[in-house]
């Protein structure tokens, strides 16, 4: 092993000094990214999320207004009105049964 003279230890050490700054700066750009990929990441779940609840109320409030304008009397599908046209026929048959009943 060859021993340096203090002056070629100097330029060894200031060397190794800015060797390992480079190493400490690239280490922090590295993890300085992975954090923005993150935060990133974390955002876009954010701004989904925010996205998604206001789809969400503006799809409860279009259905409350259908629902608004379409009272339950006025069916939208079969089954329904079968059985509001069921219940009417029943009470309009019960209103004549009393009606016929009273007149005799």
């Amino acid at each position: 092993m060859q021993t340096l003279m203090f002056f070629e230890a100097e330029a060894v050490a200031v060397e190794a000094a800015k060797r390992e700054a480079q190493r400490a700066a690239e280490c922090h750009q590295r993890e300085a990214k992975q954090a923005e990929k993150i935060l990133a990441g974390i955002h876009r779940e954010k701004r989904k999320a925010e996205e998604e609840a206001a789809k969400s109320h503006r799809r409860f409030e279009r259905d409350t207004a259908r629902r608004y304008k379409t009272p339950t009397e006025h069916a939208q599908c079969d089954i329904r009105g079968i059985a509001v046209a069921s219940a009417i026929l029943t009470v309009a048959a019960i209103g004549r049964t009393a009606m016929l009943a009273a007149r005799s």
